[in-house]
């Protein structure tokens, strides 16, 4: 029995060291980023849109918990924020208890939970940012400057766009998401005024970009790496294309709050302080930038006006239903059987709108427990920065733009149907951020 043991053991041993080895840790990062860009689907309408990142990283749970074990994971595992992370996703497991469609809640769940999987891999490396950032230059970035690119061209050849959702759209955006795109699932992508890329939706396109361009220059603070600035500045110019009118709005302004929340630490950045009436210039200057933007993107306050028509219906709807289900909520599958009678009623096109804020769809699906956990989750993630500069605060830098990129998810999360992430695309960029936030707020602060 003991030489069975024994053999048992050193197979484990052998295996262990083979999967947590550095350069199978850096394939398997290098795979997770690569594939949320061009998110692969390959099975067929009528089945599942099942991404080929999440297949992939359920395959790596294994190793991925192996590593956890063997490596640790520089206090990310025992953070708030990965604590409420995890009692976010037992709230919505018990939420399936009570839901009309629990196969609803399935999605979700596994998207969360791919989420924690892929902070947990990031957070076993026991290599800083400025190693990571290398690997992510040489296959991240030309994918996600590529994506930008399409953007671009969809938006100045709208035939370009239109012959692609006709052809292999389903491949990179779901074949179910396609299949119902021009019909009762559609999406403002068919608007010739947006353009989403390999998004079926400009909004989230847009997000994506910008999140991605704060990203890459919150890196680049700690790399001084010429490529990450040209390319976090190249997004962020992007981001109009899209026609995203909120997008445009935040590509202007959360970048210029962070730069100077960066740089207003340094003697010769002192202008907030010695001179305000600069500084009030300066504000004006962006509004101006921003307002030119919009122009140039067709935005018009109209069509701001009609959008935020359309979310009212929507939360309306939301406001009327708490009075009879404030503490389960509808559960999963409750608002898409319930909303569409009330969209008719109120004249919205289209009946299958989702809660397009990410507080209503907590409350939605898992009642008062799961909105309650969910704004823990947001403001433990928006206050990682203000804990980094406390332990950190030579890294200012990267602590503004990867607090400006967490808060540009938020903000978007606030008007779209997205997660506390953004969406499946954004779960490694997202979780690298927080991941090295979380390093830097434990990082033991030298005594003068």
């Amino acid at each position: 029995m003991s030489v069975y043991a024994g053999r048992i053991a050193s197979t484990y041993a052998q295996l262990a060291a083979r999967l947590t080895s550095a350069k199978v840790q850096w394939i398997q990062v290098a795979v997770v980023f690569c594939l949320s860009v061009p998110l692969i689907y390959v099975l067929p309408e009528g089945t599942k849109d099942i991404a080929a990142s999440t297949l992939v990283v359920g395959l790596m749970t294994p190793a991925i918990l192996i590593a956890v074990w063997q490596n640790g994971t520089h206090g990310v595992l025992k953070s708030s924020v990965f604590s409420a992370l995890g009692t976010l996703l037992a709230v919505r497991v018990v939420a399936l208890l009570w839901s009309p469609e629990p196969s609803a809640g399935l999605p979700p769940i596994i998207l969360l939970a791919q989420f924690m999987l892929t902070l947990l891999l990031l957070a076993t490396l026991p290599q800083p940012i400025e190693q990571v950032a290398k690997v992510l230059q040489r296959f991240y970035w030309p994918l996600v400057l590529g994506l930008a690119a399409i953007v671009v061209l969809f938006r100045v050849a709208p035939a370009i766009e239109a012959a692609y959702l006709d052809s292999v759209a389903g491949f990179f955006a779901g074949h179910n998401t396609i299949g119902a795109l021009f019909g009762e699932g559609r999406n403002n992508v068919l608007d010739p005024a947006k353009s989403g890329g390999l998004f079926v939706n400009a909004n989230v396109a847009a997000m994506f970009l910008g999140v991605n361009g704060l990203a890459a220059l919150a890196i680049a603070t700690r790399t001084s790496s010429r490529f990450l600035q040209l390319t976090g500045v190249s997004l962020l110019v992007t981001v109009p294309f899209t026609g995203s009118k909120s997008g445009t709005m935040l590509a202007v302004l959360l970048p210029a709050l962070a730069f100077a929340v960066y740089r207003r630490r340094f003697p010769k950045f002192t202008i907030l302080k010695r001179h305000p009436v600069a500084s009030v210039v300066g504000c004006l200057v962006i509004l101006v930038i921003a307002a030119g933007l919009m122009i140039a993107s067709n935005i018009s306050f109209s069509a701001l006006k009609s959008t935020f028509g359309e979310r009212t219906i929507i939360w309306g709807f939301a406001v009327e239903s708490f009075a009879s289900n404030a503490l389960p909520g509808l559960g999963f599958g409750g608002w898409a059987a319930e909303f569409p009678a009330y969209a008719a009623e109120h004249g919205l096109y289209k009946g299958t709108f989702p809660p397009h804020n990410l507080l209503l769809a907590a409350w939605s699906n898992t009642g008062a427990a799961g909105v309650l956990v969910t704004s823990v989750v947001v403001w433990i993630m928006l206050g990682l920065g203000f804990r980094a500069y406390r332990k950190a605060p030579d890294v200012l830098g990267f602590i503004a733009y990867s607090g400006a990129a967490l808060t540009w998810v938020v903000i978007h999360g606030m008007g779209e149907n997205t997660d506390v992430f953004g969406d499946v695309h954004f779960i490694p960029v997202v979780a690298l951020l927080i991941c090295y936030l979380i390093r830097f707020a434990q990082t033991k602060r030298e005594s003068p």
